[in-house]
């Protein structure tokens, strides 16, 4: 999905930079602006997409971020579909062709949803044991594997909303950035004229 974005963005002639930090933005009058290494940067639309990390650009925003896991087997893994939850939603395990993609187990301990915390085995350890269990009854080979974060509150609920006249917010995605990702940031879009 990111892929994809980065190739229509730079298609449609907008300039992508990677690897920079935003200090802080400013969505009031005409013009809004954010602050790279101590430079402000004006700009014509500025629009708020860091899902779980909003809140250190907007105080006020409900949402904060919450690491995730994510493990994909080798080819062959299963021949079934569906997606399917466990532990009251906390860990997910679908076929993406033919590999099992499982992930989750946040809920494990209470100091893995800080980013400042180093990947823990426990919870790698804990989907494998899941995945061998129950989808696949089997051990497996791990091909791939990830971490990132998610957007949460106490409430699923999308912030999705106009903040400015030239400005507008997209986070708090619950889990769901991947699924629901292209639908907020095209009504994100139309919030601005």
């Amino acid at each position: 999905m990111f892929s994809r974005l980065l190739n229509k963005a730079k298609q449609a002639g907008v300039e992508v930079m990677h690897g920079m930090e935003v200090e802080s933005i400013s969505i009031e009058g005409s013009t809004p602006s954010f602050v790279i290494d101590q430079q402000e940067i004006e700009c014509q639309h500025l629009f708020i997409a860091t899902n779980g990390f909003a809140a250190n650009l907007l105080p006020s925003t409900e949402v904060k971020p919450a690491r995730n896991l994510v493990l994909t087997s080798t080819p062959g893994a299963v021949q079934w579909n569906g997606t399917f939850h466990m532990e009251e939603g906390y860990v997910y395990f679908r076929n993406v062709h033919d590999r099992l993609l499982i992930g989750g187990a946040r809920h494990l301990d209470e100091h893995w949803d800080q980013p400042s915390q180093p990947t823990i085995p426990a919870v790698r350890d804990y989907l494998i044991a899941i995945a061998e269990k129950h989808p696949l009854s089997s051990s497996f080979d791990i091909e791939m594997e990830w971490t990132g974060y998610l957007g949460v509150a106490n409430t699923k609920t999308t912030i999705l909303k106009q903040l400015a006249p030239h400005s507008a917010i997209g986070v708090r995605m619950g889990g769901m950035g991947v699924a629901i990702g292209s639908l907020v940031g095209e009504e994100l879009a139309g919030m601005i004229p």
